[in-house]
């Protein structure tokens, strides 16, 4: 019985937070005007808006209710509204979280239970209060780094809003060498160029970012570059025809293949398969795999491309 409890109550805790801490994100979002409500999930089950409607679909299990919150390009671009619009919901979600501390207490002070509530609380603030630090202080000043996650916090809230990367040329204009401070930041705007490239098939510009990109790619391939690999495999499967060099960039990056089943990982996939001339049921199947999830895909700015790429494929079979 003390087994239950214990976990009940560190469950509980981190529960309670994740649903006390993205309820008041909604809400400070709605008040401040400088972010909207994208999606929540919870178990297999996920609530998020599409052109204005809300919607109800089966995701991958998710014990923890997780909300997920947009940001204007208009909060991002001044340092003053951002800070403002990160630290709204956190500073309003710590003092909710506070207060249901104080009701457990009053309900059940003395017992196990609130000794285990307790102590997952304790956690809980502490990794929020890290997080929360991380988040707000890795954009400020005016190092290579911030700067460069500004903008691509300002890029990516265009996109989540369906802005194609193809529309967005103003905004991605700078050249961007891989080297020195920000690497990170640096490979997530060539990235925003790349797709921007793909989009309007200037296969000579994608052909340069990608050799940029590949270029700076360590030999052990962090998780944050593991899109990086998977549009390595599809350059190398369809655009330059080298399998051997796909069939690197797949064992570098596994799960980029086999296990990623949202619309990008398809398409890479899918023209993996092309270029190794597969069978062509198979390859229809991934398709037809991508294409059914097509409107689940988290940056909706490109889901128009990676479509269009998909059907593509389809038609030359």
């Amino acid at each position: 019985m003390l087994f239950f409890e214990i976990v009940g109550a560190y469950y509980g805790a981190f529960f309670i937070w994740q649903l006390v801490t993205g309820i008041m994100n909604m809400l400070s979002g709605k008040i401040l005007g400088g972010m909207k409500f994208h999606s929540i999930r919870f178990l297999n089950f996920k609530i998020g808006e599409s052109q204005g409607r809300l919607t109800l679909s089966k995701d991958r299990v998710c014990f923890l209710p997780q909300f997920k919150i947009l940001h204007t390009p208009e909060s991002m671009a001044d340092k003053r509204r951002r800070t403002v619009a990160l630290s709204a919901g956190a500073f309003s979600g710590f003092t909710v979280y506070g207060m249901f501390c104080l009701l457990v207490y009053r309900l059940a002070a003395g017992t196990e239970f609130f000794r285990m509530f307790i102590l997952g609380a304790i956690i809980v603030f502490a990794f929020g209060l890290y997080q929360f630090l991380i988040m707000i202080f890795s954009g400020l000043g005016n190092s290579t780094q911030a700067v460069m996650q500004r903008k691509n916090e300002q890029i990516l809230s265009f996109m989540m809003e369906g802005t194609h990367p193809a529309q967005l040329g103003d905004w991605l204009a700078e050249e961007v060498e891989l080297s020195g401070a920000g690497l990170a930041e640096k490979n997530k705007y060539i990235q925003f160029q790349y797709f921007s490239a793909l989009e309007m098939g200037d296969e000579e510009r994608v052909s340069q970012l990608i050799h940029k990109m590949e270029e700076a790619l360590p030999q052990n391939v962090p998780d944050f570059l593991g899109g990086i690999c998977g549009e390595l495999i599809f350059y190398y499967s369809y655009l330059e025809k080298d399998l051997s060099k796909a069939e690197r960039y797949k064992n570098q990056a596994p799960s980029m293949i086999e296990n990623d089943m949202d619309l990008n990982g398809r398409r890479v996939y899918a023209y993996y398969l092309y270029g190794k001339e597969a069978d062509t049921d198979k390859i229809l199947e991934v398709i037809a795999e991508g294409l059914a999830v097509a409107q689940e895909y988290p940056m909706p700015g490109n889901i128009p491309m990676e479509t269009k790429l998909l059907q593509y494929l389809r038609d030359l079979l």
